[in-house]
């Protein structure tokens, strides 16, 4: 609900004590067309003149950081600056500038096997782990690349082409920012820290990958062969993809697991790079002390000499739980500080006590969300960091009373944080392909402005019938625009107004894009256009008939095969009056309407009761969408 335009904004950067904000708000935004927010206000991506092919969200944002420290140092010189710099990299979807993707063609031919040894000999050569630690085998549960088709390892190396452009391209402009400083002759003095990851690489992609994220979240697998007629669309505007979990894992060499696995360092460490060049005497220098991200708010206080505040504006603080490590920044043998961190997500759970870890999976995969028929929930493992960098080593057969130890000090610490009960569940309960619109309306009044409305917050649409009528004043000349839209490339529904012709789109995860228009053009005056939307019923992500009407006249009608059952899209929007991101029809967005949009209305009739089997699915469901929004 703190998402729309609405308010309230308390949660929302500048009302937490940030002046400026630029970016999104949602936890990912499309790199071609993304949902902005400038303060509390929405905005649009305005691209360079001749730039719309290759400009994307990573770049924009470079932008904007840039200008505004050029702007601060040349304003108030002398006053210190704090900035958060979030990319969208690399969150899917997966998206860059087909000039950085090209780059690492054919680059990963050689499988997410090979590649993960090749890695790790790297890291070894550069020092990034030690010469002990060992390459941890690959899970049972992930396939060997040499067990895919010809055509799934086509797919599987672009998907990694991709992600590694849009890694490189994010890289190439956070360096962009970083030079700010340097030209403001501030680097030497500026603290940066870098973090790159996500709790580990994202096992979420399941085990093939996907051009459309979508698909996955809403239970549908794309067979290859429909993914390989888009496969040089990958990576552009019209796709949202995701790269598989083989990858991912490849990505967290030389850890076990990932992303969600928190019980696991490849689900829990990512690399960490600081620069500070007027107090790091050893630039490029490794640091061993074991730290939590935590660990990074007393530091920056640390380094300003700034004591923990208590209290902000009259209200009291919760308690910082991180420790300062600015000493190791100086002195790479500085004593650790942190010696014990609890962990836990889903399930998975581990106890970082000096240098001991131990860890415990629930068993659920992050491509499937649940623990498979017959699978056996795994039993704690233990590992003595000191000794074994990358956790190759189970020690709790040979140490029962230390791994027992460590299991007392995690009950301690979650008592203490509030962790139990331990939760498994990932889609918290929550109610998406079936919900009812929000306080339970069945009627709405829509006028024009009313937009940038984020999933839960928009009109329930989905497996129900329903009807919108918009009341229009046409120009003499003619107007054009969309007068509803829901979701973007990958999925939804526009109505709308294109050379004098009312039209309606559906967008079935771009495997089926069904469009009816009007055969008559609309004259000058006032008009009513009505799509009613006439579910099947019978579950969810049935079919519909679909019929455009204008002034009470059926003008045209199709029927749907398919329809979403649940998310069209985590970043697209709900927009009355244009189409604020990406397009859902043949039109380039906004393509905000030029005529009069006197209302928009809206009637719903209540979702179809489910039987048992659909609200398992449906639960299953739910766990995926939550899932993916992490």
């Amino acid at each position: 609900p703190e998402m729309t335009l609405a308010g309230p904004f308390d949660h929302w950067p500048t009302h937490q004590g940030f002046d400026y904000y630029y970016g999104f708000i949602g936890a990912e935004t499309d790199q071609w067309n993304p949902e902005l927010t400038e303060g509390t206000a929405p905005v649009r991506m305005v691209s360079p003149s001749g730039r719309e092919n290759d400009y994307t969200l990573n770049e924009d944002l470079a932008v904007h950081a840039r200008a505004w420290i050029l702007q601060q140092k040349a304003l108030a010189p002398d006053r210190p600056l704090f900035m958060y710099y979030a990319t969208g990299a690399t969150h899917a979807p997966l998206q860059a500038p087909r000039s950085w993707i090209d780059r690492f063609k054919g680059k990963f031919d050689m499988g997410w096997d090979e590649y993960r040894r090749v890695v790790f000999e790297r890291q070894k050569k550069l020092g990034v782990v030690p010469a002990s630690a060992i390459l941890t085998p690959r899970p049972k549960e992930l396939p060997a690349w040499e067990s895919l088709s010809a055509d799934q390892k086509r797919v599987a190396a672009r998907l990694m082409e991709v992600f590694a452009g849009f890694m490189a391209q994010a890289d190439h402009e956070i360096g962009r920012v970083i030079e700010a400083f340097r030209q403001t002759g501030q680097l030497d003095n500026t603290l940066v820290i870098f973090i790159a990851g996500d709790n580990g690489a994202s096992l979420e992609g399941n085990l093939t990958g996907t051009d459309n994220m979508m698909e996955q979240v809403n239970g549908i697998e794309a067979p290859t062969a429909e993914i390989l007629k888009h496969l040089d669309e990958i990576g552009g505007p019209n796709s949202n993809p995701h790269y598989p979990a083989g990858w991912a894992w490849a990505g967290n060499t030389p850890f076990q697991w990932g992303k969600r696995i928190g019980s696991h360092l490849g689900g829990t460490r990512d690399p960490m790079v600081v620069s500070w060049p007027s107090h790091i005497r050893d630039g490029g220098g490794t640091r061993a002390q074991y730290q939590n991200v935590t660990d990074v708010f007393p530091t920056i206080l640390d380094a300003v000499k700034l004591p923990t505040p208590k209290s902000v504006n009259g209200v009291e603080q919760q308690v910082v739980n991180g420790v300062s490590f600015l000493d190791s920044l100086a002195d790479p043998a500085a004593p650790e500080h942190r010696t014990q961190q609890y962990f836990e997500m889903h399930g998975n759970i581990s106890m970082y006590s000096a240098g001991w870890v131990a860890a415990h999976r629930s068993g659920i995969l992050p491509w499937t969300y649940v623990l498979a028929p017959g699978a056996r929930v795994p039993e704690w493992e233990l590992y003595n960091l000191e000794k074994d960098y990358s956790e190759a080593n189970d020690l709790a057969a040979q140490n029962p009373d230390k791994l027992k130890a460590l299991e007392s000090v995690f009950d301690a610490e979650a008592k203490s944080n509030n962790v139990y009960p331990i939760d498994t569940r990932i889609g918290g309960g929550r109610d998406h392909g079936n919900a009812s619109p929000p306080g339970g309306r069945s009627y709405y009044t829509f006028y024009p402005g009313a937009t940038h409305l984020y999933g839960a917050n928009a009109p329930g649409t989905r497996n129900r019938t329903h009807t919108f009528t918009a009341y229009v004043e046409m120009p003499a000349s003619g107007g054009d625009g969309v007068l509803v839209a829901e979701g973007g490339t990958g999925a939804g529904y526009s109505l709308y107004i294109k050379d004098g012709h009312p039209c309606y789109t559906y967008n079935y995860f771009r495997r089926e894009v069904t469009t009816i228009s009007s055969p008559e053009k609309l004259a000058g005056g006032k008009a009513v256009i009505e799509l009613n939307f006439a579910y099947d019923g019978g579950g969810l992500g049935k079919g519909a008939v679909v019929t455009l009407s204008i002034n009470g006249k059926k003008e045209a009608s199709a029927h749907l095969s398919h329809t979403v059952p649940r998310a069209y899209s985590f970043e697209e929007t709900f927009d009355v009056g244009e189409d604020t991101a990406s397009p859902v029809g043949p039109y380039a967005a906004p393509f905000p309407f030029t005529g009069t949009l006197e209302r928009l209305e809206l009637r719903a009739e209540a979702p179809p009761a489910l039987t048992p089997n659909q609200q398992k699915a449906e639960r299953e469901a739910e766990i995926r969408i939550q899932a993916a929004r992490d």
